[in-house]
């Protein structure tokens, strides 16, 4: 799933949940930037940014990359460590079949884990002190992301993996319904990707918009994106409801979703301006900047030679610590997930080979 989905639709719901605003965008910034947190190399830190969980040495900070979109080609293709702690920990939970390891490797729409992951931050803020409330909602927004992406990238692996994620036969469906198969340019690149999560089928499972079908390893995909991501959304809804007063029923908010997910937003910078998502929803503010968290945390000291250095792997970029805490929270909520996943995942052995 896109933007559209990781922040407007989650900000939506949970303000339809019964969420206040604040803490509505605090789970929908944290959703989205599970997307966007890329930074993967050690930082250098002035101070200690006083918040547990994250990897900090007293000098060095090192962050948690969440962000598949943005890895080096080569760390996706050869390292699989990056394949395991960054694809199928946050973006294709396996739904740990015991069948075969192809099918455990696989991610199932709904599935259990996934589910609980929401369940587990739901009753960890239900129950939690109120001082560590903003820290709590962050975890939910990463839970809800992996959570979500259950249904985008139903049948596919975060892993190399042959059986779940070769395609052929790319095809979307066109505004008049008929199916075409898409560019021929389009599908060199895309076939020509490794097999890696749904690398062969671009950006077509995570688009809002569309119907698309494929011819994979051994079974058909077929699948219109609307229809999936409304079933999530209603299913998220159902998940919130519960945490938070004054929740309003599906039915107030079904076709105002459908109305924003035929028309997407391209980016972070159209959600801002005027667009689908503030003309169906006024009452909300759709206002999503990657950088925000991270420019509130920390502020650069070492000017540009610094950053020649730390490109060269010299020496870390050099920060001063400001009074924002919501990147490191981040950070320490994305360790704690990641080590939840890896763990079933190590002991199902559904990392061995790929």
């Amino acid at each position: 799933m896109d933007i559209n989905f990781h922040y407007a639709a989650i900000k939506a719901i949970a303000h339809h949940a019964g969420f206040d605003p604040a803490e509505s965008e605090l789970v929908a910034y944290a959703s989205q930037f599970v997307d966007d947190a890329n930074e993967y190399k050690a930082l250098n830190l002035d101070k200690d940014p006083g918040v547990d969980g994250i990897r900090f040495d007293g000098v060095e900070f090192d962050p948690i990359c969440t962000a598949h979109k943005d890895l080096d080609y080569a760390n996706a293709v050869f390292d699989r460590r990056a394949r395991l702690v960054v694809y199928a920990c946050f973006h294709f939970i396996p739904s740990f079949s015991d069948s075969t390891p192809a099918k455990g490797r696989q991610v199932g729409k709904d599935g259990d884990f996934g589910r609980n992951l929401v369940v587990e931050a739901l009753d960890t803020l239900k129950g939690g002190e109120k001082k560590k409330r903003v820290r709590d909602l962050i975890r939910l927004g990463i839970a809800l992301h992996s959570y979500a992406d259950t249904w985008a990238h139903q049948g596919f692996s975060g892993f190399w993996d042959h059986e779940n994620n070769d395609i052929s036969n790319l095809k979307i469906r066109t505004e008049q319904g008929k199916w075409e198969s898409v560019n021929l340019v389009s599908s060199f690149v895309s076939y020509a990707a490794p097999d890696i999560g749904h690398g062969e089928a671009g950006s077509l499972p995570d688009r809002t918009d569309v119907s698309w079908q494929c011819e994979p390893y051994k079974t058909t995909k077929h699948r219109s994106n609307t229809v999936q991501f409304l079933a999530a959304a209603r299913k998220i809804l159902q998940l919130l409801s519960g945490y938070a007063q004054g929740a309003q029923p599906w039915s107030k908010i079904e076709n105002k979703l459908k109305r924003c997910f035929a028309k997407p937003v391209a980016n972070a910078k159209e959600l801002r301006r005027n667009n689908i998502w503030k003309r169906v929803f006024p009452h909300i503010k759709f206002n999503y900047n990657s950088e925000r968290w991270f420019n509130l945390a920390l502020s650069p000291t070492g000017g540009c030679f610094d950053w020649i250095g730390a490109g060269l792997g010299l020496d870390p970029r050099d920060y001063a610590v400001k009074k924002g805490r919501n990147y490191f929270r981040f950070h320490a909520c994305a360790r704690e997930q990641r080590k939840k996943v890896e763990t079933p995942i190590k002991a199902h052995r559904l990392h061995r080979g790929v």
